[in-house]
């Protein structure tokens, strides 16, 4: 009986032992099943994405961007192929492994490698190093078993052919930025990281006529992410092409001659305003952009003392000085603060007040009419007409003629100057204008600041008769697609923003004396003549600070740069029916603006078919004849 009890209690534990176990089972049966539908329902179309990523590849490609060409259709910038360097995040061996190797062979941080590598999308290719050297690509060819993971992959990218003497106009291109994309996320999602967008220029304005549309090849990959065969592939769309209405030719010649002076050429047609030729000096050279700027390449352009990333043509504001003479005279005229044949007299200076105000040419200039004035640039004559109009006389001629405004010209950044009133000096200063700083404003110097392009558009509204033009660099875009010869899909077009407030009689009167400017024997622009075309110009000088009370009495050598005067030189030809208006900027020179008339006699003979030595040889013979004779510093 006790064998029996004891049977039946190890009986029960047994039956309570198996039932447990079956528990145990059917639980794990029912985790099996529950993670097998985890996986298999609820996250089943992540881990098929996931499965086929792994396997199945999308790779872009990168679209061609549009060429850009010169009005007769010599290129300015092209596309070139280059190595890129690209990793996949998920394709990577050994993390940190990779991050030193390309670290140092590639001269990166490695906290920005890493936040790069670790922020990017599953399986996308991220840029790390754009255009590589040939002794980098063999190294990564090399060890690319070494490095699953990184890829080459050859992609077109912009190419300037010629460097500095097109970079203000062109501008250039760089890699979409963070903001930038977070801020295409939100709208159109135009781009994608890495890709190269315009950034200044030409290239930022026209960037989507430009940019073009991205293709994609779709393939089979290995484990460790190279490619095994291709099995789609939706080819690119190259950007259409731009002509501009800029003649390289002149462009060239007026980097050249400019030099490695610090100022800005401009020349527009003044029957259109199209711009033939708008350099800025000193320059730099765009391709350092595409490829990725060091960030020591970058501080050193930042800091440079000379700011060769300015546009001075556009950005650049000074003192328009006798250039504003040009406005002067017309007001004088349209107020009848003056007529045609009066003559004023100046002894070399004038006095108001308890100041003196001396004029270039110590000995002075006598009695002289309007046309003389203007042709000789005295500065007495324009004193004595600034007291006769006042400020605000002379400051709404002046916005007449697009001063105080934008040009519009299809470039970024453009300044618009500033031409003072007494209501701005009340609003901005907290001040009343006084009579005797009206004497400065009529010669172009106090608060007047201008930028080269607006003389420019100045000068070309008088060549043409009084029409103001907008200024603008686009001559056509053209598309390649389907087309022989390629289909126009844009052209541009002269747009007229006013009117000169000028009579035409007046404003011929004005015309004769910028006449005289350069073909008088008296006139100060002599070194624009040419022989057989009519030149017409006008001088300036624009004082950057007072350094004494004549400071023509210091030589520029003895002066610092910094404190200098500005020069300038406008001219039109020919005479009678003007193709070419060219403002010459010359920053801190210490020269008048005479000085800077043979780049404009150069420039309009080259415009005009005069071969340019042949333009020389005729600018030495007349300069062998009568001229003025300067007792003080030279003219303006």
């Amino acid at each position: 009986m006790n064998r029996d009890k004891y049977s039946h209690a190890e009986f029960t534990n047994f039956r309570r032992r198996v039932q447990i176990l079956g528990m145990l089972v059917v639980l794990v049966f029912v985790v099996l099943l529950f993670r097998l539908w985890q996986v298999q329902v609820l996250r089943g179309q992540a881990f098929r994405e996931l499965s086929e990523n792994n396997r199945l590849r999308q790779v872009r490609l990168a679209s061609r961007r549009g060429g850009i060409f010169d009005r007769h259709g010599v290129p300015l910038a092209a596309t070139r192929p280059a190595l890129n360097l690209f990793v996949v995040r998920q394709d990577l061996g050994d993390l940190e492994q990779t991050i030193a190797v390309l670290s140092q062979r590639l001269d990166l941080e490695r906290g920005w490698l890493r936040r790069k590598i670790e922020t990017a999308p599953p399986f996308m290719p991220i840029l790390i190093r754009r255009d590589l050297n040939r002794r980098d690509v063999a190294f990564f060819e090399e060890h690319k078993f070494d490095l699953p993971g990184v890829q080459l992959e050859v992609e077109p990218i912009r190419h300037y052919l010629y460097g500095p003497q097109l970079a203000h106009v062109l501008g250039y291109v760089g890699e979409v930025t963070e903001q930038q994309l977070a801020q295409d996320r939100a709208g159109e999602r135009l781009y994608r990281p890495g890709d190269l967008i315009g950034k200044t220029g030409v290239e930022l304005v026209y960037d989507r006529e430009l940019r073009g549309e991205n293709g994609y090849k779709e393939m089979e990959v290995d484990a460790h992410g190279q490619e095994v065969r291709g099995i789609r592939r939706v080819p690119s769309t190259p950007g259409n092409d731009l002509y501009l209405t800029i003649d390289w030719r002149l462009q060239q010649l007026a980097a050249t001659l400019l030099g490695s002076q610090a100022g800005a050429v401009v020349a527009l047609d003044p029957r259109n305003g199209e711009v033939l030729a708008l350099v800025s000096q000193p320059a730099y050279d765009p391709n350092q952009f595409v490829s990725g700027l060091s960030p020591t390449i970058w501080q050193a352009l930042q800091q440079d003392p000379k700011n060769p990333l300015q546009n001075r043509a556009l950005q650049g504001q000074y003192p328009p000085g006798s250039v504003y003479k040009i406005i002067v005279a017309i007001a004088a005229l349209e107020e009848k603060a003056i007529t045609p044949q009066e003559e004023l007299f100046c002894p070399g200076f004038y006095s108001f007040g308890d100041r003196v105000y001396h004029d270039w040419k110590k000995g002075g200039h006598g009695y002289l009419s309007l046309r003389r004035a203007l042709s000789e640039s005295c500065d007495v004559y324009f004193y004595q007409l600034g007291q006769r109009l006042g400020v605000d006389a002379i400051a709404k001629y002046a916005q007449g003629f697009g001063l105080g405004r934008p040009t519009g010209i299809a470039l970024p950044n453009e300044k618009g100057g500033l031409i003072p009133t007494t209501r701005w000096k009340e609003r901005v200063l907290g001040q009343p204008w006084y009579p005797g700083e009206t004497i400065s404003i009529a010669i172009g110097q106090g608060y007047n600041l201008v930028t080269p392009i607006q003389q420019a558009e100045l000068i070309s509204a008088v060549a043409n008769g009084g029409t103001l033009y907008q200024p603008y660099v686009l001559k056509r875009i053209t598309s390649e697609l389907g087309t022989a010869p390629p289909r126009t899909l844009r052209v541009g077009s002269p747009h007229i923003v006013g009117y000169l407030p000028a009579q035409p009689e007046n404003l011929a009167r004005v015309r004769q004396g910028l006449r005289d400017v350069v073909n008088a024997a008296h006139g100060t622009g002599w070194r624009a003549k040419l022989r057989n075309v009519v030149v017409a110009g006008k001088t300036g000088t624009s004082q950057v600070i007072r350094l004494s009370p004549d400071p023509k009495d210091k030589e520029p050598a003895e002066i610092p740069e910094r404190f200098r005067d500005h020069s300038w030189f406008v001219a039109f030809a020919p005479f009678d029916e003007p193709t070419i208006a060219v403002a010459i900027f010359a920053e801190h020179s210490g020269k008048g603006g005479s000085q800077f008339a043979p780049i404009a006699r150069q420039l309009i003979a080259a415009h005009l078919g005069v071969d340019v030595q042949v333009a020389e040889r005729q600018a030495r013979t007349l300069s062998e004849g009568p001229r003025l004779q300067l007792t003080g510093s030279a003219p303006e």
